[in-house]
């Protein structure tokens, strides 16, 4: 079987066909007791994918998840995993270890990403965490991905930070195709 034959794909969770039916139906009260009693490690193999995919570690997401009790707790959760990321950072940089302090920061700068994923009432919050997410990702890419350049892509009436690398052996020119959802 070569590389080409295997197939990635995102496990299935067993509800979404019904998710949408349900979902008018679990208001705010619902989600409260839902977390209380079992927390966000609840959620569908699916999201916990797009997490494992941003490379956060499987233990670390699990530990987080665990301590989301609350909808309200879910930034301050995120919030204490880029602050650990940022420990790892001060202490790799340290041992001068640069390489291993960009991921930390890199995954700091996603932690701060998924801090803002479910909708906070506080909008400070939510600005700083997009900012931290923006300055720290930044500041770890030209270690963590030397080949990618920064674009500022239009749209509407606004620029969009965005980052692009292309495919090795690629020609110079190549096609670029932007998604927002």
């Amino acid at each position: 079987m070569t590389d080409a034959d295997v197939r990635i794909s995102i496990p299935r969770w067993r509800y979404a066909p019904d998710a949408w039916r349900w979902v008018s139906r679990f208001n705010d009260r619902h989600a409260r007791s839902v977390l209380r009693v079992r927390s966000a490690r609840i959620l569908p193999a699916s999201m916990r994918a797009r997490f494992l995919a941003m490379d956060i570690p499987n233990d670390v997401l699990d530990a987080t998840l665990a301590s989301i009790r609350t909808p309200d707790d879910w930034a301050d959760a995120w919030i204490e995993t880029a602050q650990r990321f940022l420990g790892d950072y001060r202490r790799q940089v340290s041992a001068r270890q640069l390489l291993e302090a960009a991921q930390a920061r890199r995954l700091a700068a996603l932690s701060y990403h998924s801090a803002q994923l479910f909708g906070s009432s506080d909008e400070r919050t939510i600005r700083t965490c997009r900012a931290a997410a923006a300055s720290l990702f930044a500041q770890a890419q030209p270690y963590v991905y030397p080949d990618a350049r920064r674009l500022a892509v239009p749209w509407r009436s606004h620029r969009l930070p965005a980052y692009l690398q292309a495919p090795k052996g690629g020609s110079a020119r190549t096609g670029l195709v932007v998604m927002l959802n």
